[in-house]
């Protein structure tokens, strides 16, 4: 008998809505809900009931029987696997401590419940190191930038697309890098005649329904914004206002501006300087200007100042908290903690990024490596990874595989098989989300996850399995044991939305604040109700006190990915990775043969022109070589500006089918080079050259 629930899509952490078809208590198949703002369905979820039900899957806990490097396990049961998890961990402490002990969870365990539990799991004990994709994902854009600038984290801002003139889609694709909300609120500001403007190497579904497709080189899109900034400053149309009333560093960002040219900008970005007027003077026609931005300009040399770059021209711009601008809609907003520790109980990459560590109160696993392998600043013996694959996300593969034979006790807990189980002691099965019970957060509303099916095989979710261990650790009695415990947890303090979300479908709305704006005008911003930002001066940080307190430029400086050593001269060009699919979710849907179907292998985009230069046919075998290494791909002739390529990330996994299981572009991005505040790896910036080839 067939039977049909409305419920939230279980496959990735964008929370979807979705009706879910039931036969016999089996997902058969999964439909948007059509009743809910939030309904959608992507190619990932569509093909659900292939995921849930994979023989992939693991469903049983698994011990290592053989050396590492291999895929050797035995089934176990749970309580052996946990006691002997718990037994080497403990081990790990008393002879290392608790800090050598150190926790990763990936992009696969990015659910808000889960979230909410982990948040310093080992820190329960001691331990600094608990770290996740925050170290390669997020924290560059949506913490360093707008801390150090305004003293608030990025969600206190929203894009208020549905009010806007002008939408800048700027280094990223609404269409699938956020769900389907924003790229909507994109298509209907289209329809009521806003001009849409996407600022990206590659033509992509945004760049496509807009008015304007601004092509830029990878890594320079700090060079753009300061062009801008420079014209908008030189012509007096910036917010005199706000520059002399509310900012620090303003003067200094003019003397630094006029030791700039437009030519020398225009070079760096690759845009003509006439089409770069064109889009100041269209940015500068009203006050109702948005703009969407997120990872295009984390993985660059410059990252953080980038990305400080954007909020200052909104706020010079006079787009800053104003009606169809970017609004600061959370007031009072949540105040930014700068963490302090112990000198000898520091976390993993606190001293080789110290910005990164203050502003988040966590380590930089991009320096993991360095404290297993060199015992620097201390040995670290232990880690225990949910949903996430450093080999896969980081380059330099080696560099993993020996930290994975080093560590004394590695543990997994996934879904699925992936590169470090070859290397783990115990492997743990994880439930997906249409397995558990839970709660999702919506920049609108809260809503419960009902759970739709029980879990397959033996498998468990997440913060159980978090339970388990924790019990063997000493901390057990923090973390709920039964899904009516995970909602009693979280909502203790909150009786009223626990009551809400359990009596209404789609949950309940969050309380929000009157709308104001301006609101760094009437003292809404700052705890004590002064005018201002809750920055440590008090004003906008044109000129950040933070950066300089860690001995950082405190400026927006601009980097260009050739001025670290690699020269235009030899490298003729940029390599960028990682744009984002519909049928992929990091490293997750190439193992799925349902999903790979529809991207069949690891390719490198080129622009007709270059081809045609080259000589290059559409599939043809093509070396891209780098400072880092080379890599053989199948060309695929595509609208990317020229001097421009492009490859998808998230294969090189041996689980993975084989056009993707071959194929890591990190591997030919180098380890060391990195954004210097932030630590990330600069994978969307990395000079290059490509060639024909018969290999």
């Amino acid at each position: 008998m067939q039977t049909k629930k409305k419920g939230i899509c279980g496959i990735c952490p964008y929370n979807c809505h979705v009706v879910v078809v039931l036969e016999n208590n089996i997902i058969i198949d999964v439909l948007p809900d059509k009743d809910s703002p939030h309904g959608n369905l992507c190619p990932r979820g569509k093909v659900a009931p292939h995921i849930v039900y994979s023989d992939r899957r693991i469903k049983k806990p698994l011990i290592r029987t053989e050396r590492k490097g291999t895929v050797s396990f035995r089934e176990a049961t749970w309580e052996e696997a946990i006691d002997i998890v718990g037994e080497n961990f403990n081990k790990i402490i008393s002879i290392y401590g608790s800090k050598a002990l150190a926790s990763y969870m990936g992009g696969g365990s990015l659910e808000d419940s889960l979230n909410d539990f982990y948040i310093d799991y080992f820190g329960h004990i001691g331990s600094p190191n608990d770290m996740s994709s925050g170290s390669i994902c997020y924290v560059a854009s949506r913490i360093l930038a707008p801390v150090t600038t305004t003293g608030l984290y990025s969600r206190a801002f929203t894009s208020d697309i549905d009010n806007s003139d002008v939408v800048l889609a700027w280094g990223t694709n609404p269409k699938t890098d956020s769900g389907i909300g924003q790229f909507r609120k994109v298509l209907n500001a289209k329809k009521r005649g806003a001009k849409i403007i996407t600022i990206d190497p590659l033509k992509n579904e945004t760049a496509e329904v807009s008015d304007i497709w601004v092509s830029i080189k990878p890594g320079t899109d700090g060079a753009l914004i300061l062009a801008m900034l420079k014209l908008i400053i030189n012509s007096e149309r910036y917010d005199k206002k706000f520059a002399h009333e509310y900012t620090y560093g303003f003067e200094d960002l003019i003397v630094y501006l006029n030791s700039l040219t437009l030519e020398y900008l225009s070079k760096c970005c690759g845009i003509e300087i006439e089409l770069i007027k064109e889009i100041t003077d269209i940015f500068c026609s009203t006050e109702k200007a948005s703009v969407i931005f997120y990872t295009g300009l984390e993985y660059q040399p410059s990252a953080v100042q980038n990305t400080r770059a954007i909020y200052c021209l909104w706020a010079l711009g006079g787009k800053l908290d104003v009606k169809g601008g970017l609004h600061i809609d959370r007031y009072p907003a949540e105040q930014a903690t700068e963490y302090e520790f112990n000198i000898d109980n520091i976390p993993v990459g606190a001293k080789e990024y110290p910005v990164f560590s203050a502003l988040c109160g966590r380590g930089q696993f991009v320096e993991f490596p360095k404290a297993v392998l060199e015992d620097n600043p201390y040995p670290v013996k232990g880690l225990l990874t949910l949903g996430g694959s450093p080999i896969l996300s980081y380059p330099n593969k080696d560099i993993w595989k020996s930290v994975y034979k080093k560590l004394d006790f590695l543990v997994v807990i996934d879904r699925f098989m992936n590169e470090e189980c070859k290397w783990a002691d115990v492997v743990l099965p994880a439930t997906t989300y249409y397995e558990n019970t839970s709660y999702c957060y919506y920049p609108d509303s809260i809503r419960l996850r009902e759970k739709i099916i029980e879990p397959v095989g033996e498998a468990k979710n997440d913060i159980f399995i978090l339970q388990s261990i924790a019990d063997k650790l000493g901390f057990g009695h923090l973390f709920p044991k039964t899904d009516r415990e995970i909602l009693e947890m979280a909502f203790k303090d909150d009786k009223d939305t626990l009551k809400g979300i359990k009596e209404n479908l789609y949950g309940v709305k969050r309380k929000e604040p009157e709308v104001k704006y301006k609101k760094y005008e009437t003292g809404h911003l700052r705890k004590d109700g002064e005018k201002g930002f809750p920055t440590p001066t008090g004003k906008f940080e044109i000129k950040s006190t933070i950066l300089e307190k860690y001995g950082y430029e405190g400026l927006p400086v601009y980097i260009d990915p050739y001025e670290l050593g690699y020269k235009e001269e030899k490298y003729k060009f940029l390599l960028t990775t990682g744009a984002r699919s519909l049928f992929r979710y990091n490293s997750f849907g190439s193992n799925i043969e349902e999903l790979a179907i529809k991207e069949k292998e690891v390719n490198v985009a080129i622009s007709q022109r270059d081809a045609e230069h080259f000589n290059i046919e559409d599939g043809e075998k093509v070396k891209v070589e780098t400072p880092f290494g080379s890599m053989v791909f199948p060309a695929k002739i595509s609208n990317i500006m020229e001097g421009v390529l492009h490859i998808p990330y998230g294969g090189g996994s041996s689980f993975q089918v084989e056009g993707w299981s071959k194929y890591n572009p990190n591997e030919i991005c180098g380890y060391n080079f990195r954004d210097d505040i932030s630590g990330f790896i600069t994978c969307k910036a990395v000079p290059c050259n490509i060639s024909k080839t018969k290999e």
